[in-house]
């Protein structure tokens, strides 16, 4: 299954489902609908937050996170 795919993005609903609380889902999840065109940033938002949640120091998940914001100039929060 290859990044963006429709496919992906069913599986990893499902996992999400049934493992909410899987850092690696919701970092997928996330830095899928940050990539999609055109990026879902409020989708990706939760779902990089609740990855920050359960991983607080991982600099790759605040670096996207951070992403989502300054794709919409809210650079004060993206800092």
């Amino acid at each position: 299954i290859t990044a963006g795919s429709p496919g992906k993005n069913s599986l990893l609903q499902r996992l999400h489902h049934h493992h909410p609380g899987d850092f690696w889902v919701n970092y997928e999840l996330g830095n899928d609908a940050a990539h999609a065109k055109p990026p879902r940033n409020l989708e990706a938002r939760r779902y990089l937050t609740g990855a920050l949640a359960l991983a607080p120091r991982c600099h790759p998940v605040m670096h996207a996170l951070a992403m989502t914001f300054h794709r919409e100039g809210d650079d004060m929060t993206a800092r």
